[in-house]
């Protein structure tokens, strides 16, 4: 889960801006969800900040309080929940990718010689999408790919060619 913080401080992490400051929040029931993309139901009050949601219904999860005491999901609370490992990890999407390397050695002469190589990223031009959000206090993202950004996670198919000539 995400913190509202963007630096340190908070349960001894640090530089955020750049990292991200992700901790445990506590369920009140086991927290579960399948890691496929799916439209959410209308009119709900959170998961609304983009098209597509990792749960049919983000209202049955969300904080709506902003992860206060209370919610089904809240953060941790010192003195309270004691040394708290997690009720697990909250797994994003699977992530694949396939590239590809084509090269070709070629005679020119006993002396001179090249190679001609063809390098392809993201061959099959599969979409992987962004990781979903779950900051207890933005209940708008929670659970939506890309964080209301863009949904895409990775680039499009991608070609470069390439001549090397040896003497």
């Amino acid at each position: 889960m995400q913190t509202t913080n963007g630096n340190c401080g908070t349960y001894g992490e640090c530089n955020t801006n750049f990292i991200g400051a992700l901790e445990n929040m506590v369920s009140a029931t086991p927290f579960k969800y399948s890691n496929t993309r799916k439209v959410p139901v209308a009119g709900s009050a959170c998961g609304t900040g983009g098209p597509f949601n990792v749960l049919s219904n983000p209202d049955l999860t969300c904080p709506q309080g902003g992860g206060i005491f209370g919610d089904f999901l809240r953060n941790p609370i010192l003195g309270l929940d004691g040394q708290m490992g997690g009720g697990g990890p909250v797994r994003g999407l699977a992530f694949w990718n396939l590239d590809m390397g084509i090269t070709k050695n070629i005679k020119i002469t006993e002396r001179f010689s090249g190679n001609l190589f063809f390098d392809f990223s993201n061959v099959l031009n599969h979409m992987q999408a962004n990781e979903p959000c779950f900051a207890g206090f933005d209940p708008g993202d929670w659970g939506v790919l890309g964080c209301g950004g863009s949904v895409q996670g990775n680039q499009p198919r991608r070609f470069q060619v390439g001549l090397s000539i040896t003497w």
